[in-house]
């Protein structure tokens, strides 16, 4: 066992003194797949006018992803000096 998954134990433990949790899902099947090839396609930079449906917002300062009515997914900042 991880570090990351003892540390998430011992959390569940912690809430579990004040809260019922529900029991932890069962570990996923294993495949092995063999090698795999991959080959540089792009960018996601090369593509953001593919990945999304709105056009850039230019500000001259950072703004959160609630301020640009982005509150799922997620968002490129480009920063040009």
């Amino acid at each position: 066992m991880s570090i990351h998954a003892e540390r998430y134990e011992w959390s569940r433990v912690v809430v579990m003194q004040f809260k019922t949790l529900p029991p932890l899902p069962r570990n996923t099947t294993k495949s092995a797949y063999g090698r795999v090839a991959m080959t540089m396609v792009s960018t996601v930079t090369d593509l953001l006018h593919v990945l999304s449906d709105s056009p850039p917002l230019m500000t001259h300062y950072p703004v959160n992803m609630e301020q640009t009515g982005q509150v799922h997914c997620f968002s490129v900042f480009l920063v040009h000096v």
